[in-house]
C-alpha cells in the first residue's frame, strides 16, 4: 500500500461494507479503457453485487494488481539472497526446541 500511496499518490479506507478497502485517488486523472461487451456485463453485475460504481471497483482490481507486480519485482530482486528454514528461523528466536 505504501508503494501505491508514494508512487501514484492513492491512498484507501477501510470499508465494513466490502470487508476490505475502498481505493480513492486523492490527485485523480481520467483514464479510459475499452472493455469487451462480456466484461462490461460481468464488471456492472460485479459493481451492482458490492454495492459501489464501476470506476471504485477498476480501482480496487487495478491497485491490487500493481500491489501483487511490485511484490514479484521484489522477490525476484532478492531470489539469490540466502534463505533459513522455518525449523531454523524458529529455533534462532527461541521459539521452538
Amino acid at each position: 500500500m505504501n508503494f501505491l500511496r508514494s508512487l501514484f499518490d492513492v491512498e484507501s479506507k477501510p470499508s465494513k461494507r466490502l470487508g476490505g478497502h475502498t481505493v480513492t485517488a486523492t490527485a485523480a486523472k481520467p483514464a479510459n479503457i475499452r472493455l469487451s461487451a462480456r466484461m462490461n456485463t460481468a464488471l456492472n453485475a460485479q459493481a451492482k453485487a458490492l454495492h459501489i460504481s464501476k470506476a471504485a471497483l477498476v480501482r480496487q482490481a487495478l491497485e491490487e494488481k500493481l500491489e501483487d507486480l511490485f511484490d514479484l519485482r521484489l522477490v525476484e530482486e532478492r531470489s539469490g539472497e540466502p534463505t533459513v528454514s522455518h525449523s531454523v528461523f524458529w529455533k534462532k528466536i527461541g521459539l521452538e526446541s
